[in-house]
């Protein structure tokens, strides 16, 4: 059941709008580093260095683990520098998320611009 609550959050971020999506994922990443930390999710700030708020490399598997058991697919979280910040974690994050968005966007403009074009299999 965790997997499908996954796929079902990562389908309703798809869907949302990029800016909202992001927000959402950023959100999510601050819930998680507070839970593992045991700090209010408010209080993680996003411009912070993930390594500055006390977040070691247990912390990060942890961390790589709750949001993958949520959103139901494997997360880039192996560049945790000392500078890079909560923002910049949650955007590539989202940028692996969100990325069958791009590709959906991109088939649906190509088919617009060259309606019935034939693959390259055929």
């Amino acid at each position: 059941a965790a997997e499908s609550d996954g796929a079902d959050l990562r389908a309703r971020l798809v869907a949302m709008p990029r800016a909202e999506a992001e927000a959402a994922i950023l959100r999510l990443v601050q819930e998680e580093i507070g839970r593992i930390l045991r700090l209010p999710a408010d209080s993680v700030g996003t411009e912070r260095a993930v390594a500055g708020i006390g977040l070691d490399s247990l912390g990060a598997l942890e961390l790589r683990g709750a949001l993958e058991a949520r959103l139901a697919q494997p997360v880039p979280v192996a560049g945790l520098s000392e500078e890079l910040t909560v923002a910049a974690l949650a955007r590539q994050i989202a940028a692996a998320v969100l990325a069958p968005q791009a590709e959906a966007a991109i088939a649906t403009l190509v088919e617009s611009f060259e309606p019935g074009r034939v693959s390259a299999a055929d």
